[in-house]
């Protein structure tokens, strides 16, 4: 069942930036000065911009404000978490877990 409205708390969600490899070129000296933007509604980030390379290293995190969010049930947690491992037993995909794993984290 869901929660009531004294249950919502202001929730945020880390994004981590990584890296990326191959990228294709846009320079005319073969490379590129590669850069990522991160937009949620009105919320815009924007990564350091990593001059002439076509595999940057960024490593960066960003917060994101997800507002105020209810917190899931006891129950529904339980239920996504089953949904989660049918998925990745059919998949054999596991990437998504830390993504997914820090929504729930409260500000």
């Amino acid at each position: 069942s869901m929660g009531s409205l004294d249950d919502k708390v202001p929730m945020e969600m880390t994004v981590a930036v990584l890296q990326a490899r191959n990228l294709a070129s846009t320079d005319r000296g073969g490379t590129s000065d590669p850069y990522v933007t991160l937009e949620l509604g009105e919320q815009r980030f924007k990564t350091s911009v990593q001059p002439q390379t076509l595999s940057p290293n960024w490593q960066e995190l960003f917060k994101l404000d997800l507002g105020d969010m209810l917190l899931p049930s006891q129950e529904e947690r339980s239920h996504g978490q089953r949904l989660w491992q049918r998925a990745k037993q059919r998949t054999g995909v596991d990437s998504m877990a830390m993504a997914t794993g820090s929504a729930w984290a409260r500000k």
